[in-house]
């Protein structure tokens, strides 16, 4: 999935940032429990808060499945 945008607070969004999580990056879940997912986001595995992972506005890869992203992070709206 390519991550569009990250509507956390300033704070948490550059810290997210620094690890590699913005907007274009491409991203793949790895883990998911009921407390946080598991990103590889490039090269660098992330761990995210589901809190904080619905903040993240993503699409999906062409030709990918968008159900993994549905079911952790915010999709784009199809239509």
């Amino acid at each position: 999935m390519h991550i569009l945008q990250c509507s956390a607070s300033a704070p948490a969004r550059t810290a997210l940032e620094e690890q590699g999580l913005r907007p274009g990056a491409t991203a793949e879940i790895l883990l998911a429990s009921e407390q946080s997912i598991v990103l590889l986001v490039e090269d660098t595995h992330l761990a995210v808060a589901r809190s904080l992972a619905k903040t993240i506005l993503v699409e999906p890869l062409d030709g990918s499945d968008s159900t993994d992203a549905e079911c952790t992070l915010h999709p784009l709206p199809s239509g």
